[in-house]
């Protein structure tokens, strides 16, 4: 999608409505007709026996016309035992699609149009796809052929996103038009949702005429390796946005370790044949990814069971911090992951060396966003409306560009799980 007219920033670009939503593929217990998590002795739908909340969410608008067909389970092969996570919502969401067949073939075609990448995923999720076959022919006696369940399932995977039910639990929502919005790993939209599910999609910063439109598939705060990992294995494709093509991401070196031979040397991404590694510019030292990734992990792993990142001592949260910086950078995503964990630490402290060290990793998480995400972005409006005290919001207040700094409504992101297997990567959490 390109732009036709000069847009301003914040400016309503699309709106549109779902062509249905449901429950995560894998997740625990969650009402049918509210998407309520359920907690406690399980009340069952008087007709298909699936856990809802209440008797009257069996004739709510979402349950009433899956009902029917999910009672056809008549021993309740596929129906969810208790609380605990599973896969059988998985179900769901495939069935509420399908019903769009006969229902409405309108909807139906935009779903069948979908990219599915159904080639691809065969192998990966034949599991995934011989259980839904034999649930919805078998248990549920529908006549879906495979090619059809399977292209349902790829299109799903491929171009839902995730939205949150009123009662704040993570669902899948397929749409008939955002999908068309190609990725970046800095987005120029802002998707957000309402909780029935429309979305919207608005301008995050001044547009020309004839220029894309991006959202992000994977998120703007993952690494580059994150996010290469998610858009190969979910939507098979290599990024070759600005973030990307740039070694320094946009100025930040946002995954960029340190030359362990030059100090003050940030080592830059190089690929080949689609292998990435790290470079020293002065030296020519060398870091495979694996290397890196490893760096990382063992340092955040260290810091969560570290006595230190538990203190409620000022002094030692700030030292930790300053050593954080020291071995990466300020706007490295290690650093990144420690700042918000200190915020949250610090989330009740109002002593004035507490409100000074929020408003210091605020003011450098605002610059640090707004190269990430620029513009009029929820990440930059929680740089300024998330200091929890009031007097932390006036200091920070004082210190922010309050120009550059905006709130959106809740933030949606593309949702990253092909199949149900608890082993997939998990969700990137809305913002």
């Amino acid at each position: 999608m390109v732009t036709t007219r000069r847009l301003r920033p914040g400016e309503n670009v699309l709106m549109d409505q779902p062509l249905a939503f449901g429950p995560l593929p894998y997740s625990s217990a969650v009402c049918l007709g509210c998407h309520r998590l359920l907690t406690g002795e399980l009340f069952r739908c008087p007709g298909c026996w699936w856990p809802l909340c209440s008797e009257e969410c069996a004739t709510s608008k979402l349950h009433d016309k899956e009902c029917p067909i999910l009672a056809k389970d008549t021993e309740h092969l596929a129906v969810p035992e208790n609380n605990e996570e599973t896969m059988r919502y998985d179900i769901i969401m495939v069935l509420r699609i399908l019903m769009l067949r006969d229902s409405n073939p309108e909807k139906w075609g935009v779903v069948m149009a979908m990219e599915h990448h159904s080639e691809q995923r065969a192998e990966e999720g034949k599991v995934e796809l011989d259980i839904s076959v034999y649930v919805l022919n078998k248990l549920l006696g529908l006549d879906f052929t495979r090619k059809e369940v399977e292209q349902v399932r790829g299109a799903i995977a491929t171009n839902a996103m995730q939205m949150t039910s009123p009662y704040g639990v993570p669902l899948r929502a397929l749409h008939p038009r955002i999908h068309f919005f190609n990725h970046a790993c800095t987005p120029n939209l802002q998707l957000s949702f309402t909780t029935e599910g429309a979305m919207y999609a608005r301008t995050a910063v001044a547009l020309e005429p004839g220029e894309p439109m991006y959202v992000t598939y994977t998120g703007t705060a993952m690494p580059l390796w994150e996010r290469r990992t998610c858009l190969k294995e979910n939507y098979f494709f290599t990024c070759e946005c600005n973030r990307c093509d740039d070694p320094s991401e946009m100025d930040t070196d946002f995954s960029n370790p340190r030359c362990l031979e030059c100090s003050n040397m940030i080592m830059k991404p190089q690929t080949w044949l689609e292998n990435l590694k790290w470079v020293c510019p002065n030296c020519k030292a060398e870091k495979s990814e694996q290397r890196v990734k490893d760096e990382v992990q063992t340092v955040l792993s260290t810091l969560e069971m570290s006595d230190v990142s538990d203190t409620s001592s000022i002094r030692r949260l700030q030292f930790l911090l300053e050593q954080v910086e020291q071995e990466f950078h300020s706007q490295h995503f290690v650093w990144m992951k420690v700042a918000q964990k200190m915020l949250h630490k610090l989330m009740n402290d109002d002593t004035n060396r507490g409100l000074a060290l929020r408003v210091e990793i605020w003011k450098k998480l605002s610059v640090l966003y707004g190269k990430l995400e620029p513009g009029m972005t929820r990440k930059r409006g929680e740089a300024r409306s998330t200091a929890a005290a009031p007097r932390a919001g006036q200091a920070l207040g004082a210190a922010c560009d309050s120009s550059a700094c905006f709130a959106t409504p809740t933030l949606l992101v593309p949702l990253l799980l092909p199949s149900p297997a608890p082993s997939l990567l998990p969700l990137p959490s809305p913002g």
